[in-house]
C-alpha cells in the first residue's frame, strides 16, 4: 500500500500531535499542520499552487482564529472555491451535518478513537 501524504487542520494542538504519531507510526507523511482559519486557508493555497498532498484531515469544530474568521465551515468553502482535488476528510465530536458543514449523506459521528484507527488506515 503506498503511504500518504497528509495535511491536517487541527486547532488541538494534543489531536494534532496524537494524529501525527499515528499517522507517522504506519508510515504516512504529515507534510503539513494548520491550527486556526487563517493558517489553513494559507494551506489550502500551498496545496493550490503546488504542495503534493494526498489528504486533508478537517476538524468540524475548528475555533475562530485571532482575526474575523469563521469556523470550519468557511475553510471548507475555500477549498471549495481554490477547486482542490485533494481529498478532504471532515471529522468532529458532533455532527458535520448538524453543524452545517457536510449534507447529512457524509456524516458519521466517529469517536476520537475511530477518527484516528480511519487516518491510521490511510
Amino acid at each position: 500500500m503506498e503511504k500518504a501524504r497528509v495535511a491536517i487542520i487541527e486547532d488541538a494542538g494534543s489531536f494534532r500531535e496524537l494524529a501525527r504519531i499515528a499517522l507517522e507510526h504506519h508510515g504516512h507523511s504529515v507534510i503539513a499542520e494548520a491550527k486556526d482559519v487563517p493558517s489553513a486557508f494559507a494551506l489550502l493555497e500551498e496545496i493550490k499552487h503546488g504542495l503534493v498532498c494526498d489528504v486533508i484531515l478537517l476538524d468540524g469544530n475548528l475555533t475562530k482564529g485571532p482575526t474575523d474568521f469563521k469556523d470550519a465551515h468557511s475553510i471548507f468553502e475555500k477549498y471549495k472555491k481554490l477547486e482542490l482535488e485533494t481529498p478532504i476528510i471532515g471529522y468532529s465530536s458532533g455532527s458535520l451535518a448538524e453543524e452545517g458543514i457536510v449534507s447529512s449523506k457524509f456524516d458519521s459521528r466517529k469517536s476520537t478513537s475511530d477518527m484516528l484507527k480511519m487516518i491510521a488506515s490511510l
